[in-house]
């Protein structure tokens, strides 16, 4: 019996995380992607490059350390996340 994939027509699950700290980046100068980044302990490429990856692959130091960068409460993020 040949192998099928049930799920791939089905919506991928949005982000959550990602989304409430792009939202914040959103809120500031464009000139802060290097001050957010420097914060984080990462490049500005590898900043572009996380922002393309879900944050299910970041590492958690980068989530917590842009979060607090960017004044994100601890209770918005902790409904954010998705187990």
């Amino acid at each position: 019996m040949p192998r099928t994939r049930l799920d791939r027509f089905s919506k991928p699950r949005p982000d959550l995380v990602k989304a409430l700290i792009l939202e914040r980046c959103a809120a500031h100068p464009p000139g802060f992607y290097e001050e957010l980044a420097a914060g984080m302990g990462i490049s500005v490429p590898t900043w572009f490059k996380r922002k393309r990856q879900p944050t299910s692959e970041w590492p958690l130091g980068e989530v917590l350390a842009a979060c607090r960068m960017l004044d994100v409460d601890l209770a918005d993020l902790r409904a954010a996340i998705r187990y």
